[in-house]
């Protein structure tokens, strides 16, 4: 039996956090864990299509643990900047990649800051109440959800969070009042229709009675409705568990359904995809990486599958354009060192004098268009 390990632990924050990665034999997968006290933060799988030799193992094994111990440097590198920085979309993006690895007091502690120095910045208020939620903190995650509510009641977002957290107090009413506005906002938003079905559920497994909401009956056609709705907006709900779920309900075999629903929930995450642009962002403009052209080209060409996926996502076509800019810029420098190059080896060169007067006095425009843009 081939046993590969490999373990280094990350000081920062006077705190101490185990990078581990090992190679499992019984499904030819290397996985990576980070941890703090013995809490899991973050687990990494990494399938083997074809089980290699020994040292080819070992080899893949040491390049996906220093992959991850990178990442997770780079992080608290990143972190104290943006911190010396105050700058509040840096804030709210660093919170967001905080959550997602789990390290949720420091993610609101960042949203926080963000408001504060930003009392209008809507995306940080509402992944403050998503953290809260994350940290199971539900009052905080109402308030401050209520709050923003009251400043841009047109986003959806806000509506499906607040009832998600209405939900995890059980109060199913104001839960499908929350959902249901965030479903006249947008009729397609796929985890909005998943989690209405969760709520109606719920509330049949904890006897919520007809004088609060409608009857038991059309709780689940609902349920049903809704389920149906999700997978056919987002083909991550044609999952094996959804489609047991939608058969218990039939049989109404309810709490089992939800048990079921349960581990979809906890196992969906809406954004995933979204993950790598606070990433992408903060690497570029706190982590040294604003010439890597690797980097950027590998971030356009996620953004192109992305945008093939989702043709009707403006956000997507947006961040799209700016990674262009981005390197539309690098070119524009790379272009303006091989002027001077060419000074270098000729300093009289008239052509060259010229192109790059014109690249640095035309070009300034350019950069604090982008510089704009980032912020």
């Amino acid at each position: 039996m081939n046993y590969i390990e490999f373990r280094d632990t990350i000081v920062a924050w006077n705190r101490e956090f185990l990078i581990e990665t090992e190679y499992n034999e019984e499904i030819n997968e290397v996985t990576a864990r980070v941890s703090e006290n013995e809490h899991i933060l973050n687990t990494f799988h990494f399938p083997l299509r074809e089980k290699p030799e020994n040292s080819e193992l070992e080899q893949i094994a040491k390049k996906n643990h220093k992959s991850i111990l990178g990442d997770w440097e780079l992080l608290f590198y990143i972190y104290a900047k943006v911190k010396k920085s105050n700058h509040a979309s840096s804030l709210n993006k660093m919170g967001q990649l905080l959550s997602k690895k789990n390290l949720i007091q420091e993610a609101i502690d960042c949203f926080t800051q963000a408001i504060v120095r930003d009392e209008k910045n809507i995306d940080a208020y509402i992944n403050l109440g998503k953290a809260y939620i994350k940290a199971e903190f539900y009052p905080e995650a109402e308030d401050i959800l209520t709050r923003v509510l009251e400043m841009s009641p047109e986003y959806a977002d806000i509506h499906l969070y607040l009832g998600i957290a209405h939900l995890k107090r059980l109060d199913f009413p104001d839960a499908v009042n929350c959902l249901e506005k965030a479903l006249q906002i947008n009729p397609k938003y796929d985890f909005s229709h998943f989690m209405m079905a969760v709520a109606y559920l719920l509330s049949i497994v904890d006897k919520v009675d007809a004088s609060e909401m409608i009857p038991v009956s059309f709780r689940q056609k609902k349920i049903l409705g809704h389920l149906q709705k999700a997978m056919d907006l987002n083909t991550y709900f044609e999952h094996a568990n959804v489609r047991q779920v939608m058969k218990e309900i039939h049989d109404e075999n309810y709490q089992s359904a939800a048990n079921l629903l349960e581990s979809v929930e906890q196992s969906f995450e809406p954004e995933k995809d979204n993950h790598y642009d606070e990433e992408f962002y903060l690497n570029f403009m706190f982590g040294g990486k604003s010439k890597d052209d690797k980097i950027i080209s590998d971030y356009i060409d996620l953004l192109h599958r992305r945008s093939q996926d989702k043709p009707n996502f403006p956000d997507i076509r947006n961040n799209l354009g700016i990674a262009y800019l981005i390197q539309c810029r690098n070119m524009f420098l790379k272009a303006i060192e091989q002027f001077r190059k060419a000074l270098k080896i000729n300093p009289n060169f008239k052509d060259a004098k010229k192109n790059l007067k014109l690249a640095e006095n035309e070009g300034k425009g350019f950069i604090i268009l982008l510089r704009a843009l980032l912020k």
